[in-house]
């Protein structure tokens, strides 16, 4: 089934707000834990929206970080952090729609939905 155009622009601006706040808090922890933070973002938006969404997310992050004042400080490298956001996006894209296994006879293709809810039953 597919999502209406608000919806999907509430799902998106939800992840991106979700973004900024985990850039703004965590930046005194460090590059590392603030790059994870921005991974699970993008990576949770790829998966749970969809790789549009993901996409968008990807392209906003580094341009919130410059005018956080915790990403790069120099203007030109914000397209090339956008185009390592975009690989990440598309490789987990490729991850979530390469056809799986089955289990109880429901597709695993959707794998992180699929093995965190254990009641197949109902097949999602």
């Amino acid at each position: 089934m597919k999502t209406s155009p608000a919806k999907w622009i509430v799902q998106t601006a939800l992840f991106v707000a979700i973004l900024i706040i985990f850039q703004s808090l965590s930046a005194p922890l460090g590059q590392l834990v603030t790059g994870s933070l921005v991974n699970f973002v993008l990576i949770a938006a790829t998966v749970l929206i969809d790789t549009k969404s993901g996409i968008v997310v990807a392209a906003i992050s580094p341009i919130f970080a410059f005018l956080l004042g915790i990403g790069p400080k120099l203007p030109p490298l914000i397209p090339f952090i956008i185009l390592g956001n975009l690989v990440l996006v598309v490789i987990w894209h490729l991850i979530i729609k390469k056809p799986q296994s089955k289990i109880n006879g429901c597709s695993t293709a959707r794998l992180p939905s699929s093995v965190l809810f254990a009641n197949f039953s109902s097949c999602f």
